[in-house]
C-alpha cells in the first residue's frame, strides 16, 4: 500500500482495517488510527511523536502509552459479542472516546472530553477536569465532576425510554442535552 519512504513521511493515518505490524516505520505519525489485535498497555509500542491514537480491536485495554493526549478504543465485534474492560489511567490525556466496552475505568486528572458509548458498567472514573461529557447508553454519576459544563446524555432509543440517568450537579451547566432517558432525580 505504502513504501517504506512514504510511511516515514505520514503525519496522520486513519484507517480502521489496517493493522501497521512495523510501528518503526511510521517515525513522523502524530495522529494513528488502526485496527490493533492486541491488548493495549502502557507499554504499547508507539513512534514518540504519535499524540492521538485511535484502536479498532479484537482485545481490550489495561493502559495506554504515556505521551497519549487523545485516545479512542472502538470494540471489533466478535463472534461470541462480548465486550472487553478498558483501564485507562494517565496523567497527559486530555480527549477519550471509548465505543463498546463492558468495564470502564478511568483515572485522568487532565482529561476535559470524555464520550462513552454502549458500556455496560462504568466503573470509575477520576477526572476532574471534565469539562465536556457525551453518555450513549452508559449510566454515569455526575456528582464527582467539578468542572463539567456540557452534558450530551442518550438512552436507548425512542422505542425504549426507560433508561434511567441521575442528573445531580453542585454547579451550574452551560449546555445539557438529554434523549430517550428517564430522569430519576435532577
Amino acid at each position: 500500500m505504502f513504501s517504506d519512504a512514504q510511511l516515514d513521511q505520514l503525519t496522520v493515518l486513519k484507517r480502521s482495517g489496517i493493522i501497521v505490524s512495523n510501528m518503526e516505520l511510521l517515525a513522523n505519525m502524530k495522529v494513528l488510527y488502526v485496527r490493533v489485535a492486541e491488548t493495549v498497555t502502557e507499554a504499547f509500542f508507539l513512534p514518540a511523536s504519535v499524540t492521538e491514537l485511535g484502536v479498532w480491536s479484537t482485545c481490550g485495554v489495561d493502559g495506554i502509552p504515556p505521551q497519549l493526549k487523545v485516545f479512542e478504543y472502538q470494540d471489533v465485534v466478535t463472534v461470541d459479542g462480548a465486550p472487553y474492560e478498558v483501564a485507562v489511567a494517565s496523567q497527559s490525556l486530555e480527549r477519550m472516546v471509548v465505543n463498546r466496552a463492558h468495564d470502564v475505568t478511568i483515572e485522568c486528572p487532565h482529561l476535559t472530553s470524555l464520550s462513552v458509548k454502549w458500556v455496560a458498567e462504568l466503573g470509575g472514573l477520576v477526572a476532574p477536569k471534565l469539562e465536556t461529557l457525551e453518555a450513549t447508553k452508559t449510566s454515569i454519576a455526575l456528582e464527582g465532576l467539578p468542572r463539567l459544563e456540557h452534558v450530551v446524555m442518550r438512552g436507548n432509543g425512542p422505542e425504549d425510554g426507560s433508561h434511567e440517568q441521575r442528573v445531580v450537579v453542585s454547579h451550574r451547566l452551560k449546555s445539557v442535552t438529554i434523549e430517550h432517558m428517564v430522569l430519576s432525580e435532577v
